[in-house]
Parts: C-alpha cells; structure tokens; sequence
C-alpha cells in the first residue's frame, strides 16, 4: 500500500579509482558490499539492489550514509552543504509515485551537483 515516507541523511560522492568507468566503479561497490560476483551485470543491479546506499547522478555516484526514517510529512527534497564536503539531505515523497532515490536524484541535478 502505498503511503508517504520521509528521510534525511548525508550524501558523499565516491571518487573513482584511476582509469575507472562507472561499470567497474558499480562493480567494485557490488564486491565491496559483499554481494556475490556472479549476480553483478551492470550497473543497474547495484542502483536497484542497493538503491537506497547509492545513487547515480550523470555518471557520479553519491553514497547515502546516516539515513533516518521520519514517519510523514508534505512532499520536498532539500539538500544542505556540510563543512566536510558532504551534503545533508531531508526528503519527503508519495512512495506511489516516486522512491528516495529519484528524489535526491532530481535535486542534485537541479543544484547541477
């Protein structure tokens, strides 16, 4: 049944190692959350199994860390730079139209983060 939820949290964008894509970068999280290597094909598989842990934005990937539940609210996203180079996020949707994921998504874009 679909309903609103709310979250906040932080946001941190994952550098890259040297010389790799967004497929390796995807694959390298999959084996670090010790996910079986034989279940990863793409990227997809990471941003679906593990959407609510990481977010892709135009080929970055922003890792989502001290999330919190907060029950209901009206719908919003609101993104606050923090001193360390993080980003704290506070979002409220209808879980029948939208997910978290796509929340901060749109938001980042919109700040063009």
């Amino acid at each position: 049944m679909s309903d609103y939820e709310s979250h906040s949290g932080k946001l941190r964008l994952l550098q890259t190692q040297e010389g790799e894509t967004l497929t390796q970068q995807c694959k390298r999280l999959w084996l670090e959350n010790n996910l079986p290597e034989e279940e990863f094909h793409d990227e997809s598989n990471l941003f679906g199994d593990l959407g609510e842990k990481y977010i892709e934005v135009d080929g970055k990937i922003w890792e989502v860390f001290d999330r919190q539940d907060h029950g209901d609210e009206d719908s919003f996203c609101r993104l606050t730079p923090n001193p360390d180079g993080t980003l704290s996020f506070h979002t409220r949707y209808y879980n029948g139209g939208t997910c978290m994921q796509e929340m901060i998504q749109d938001e980042l874009k919109a700040k063009e983060l």
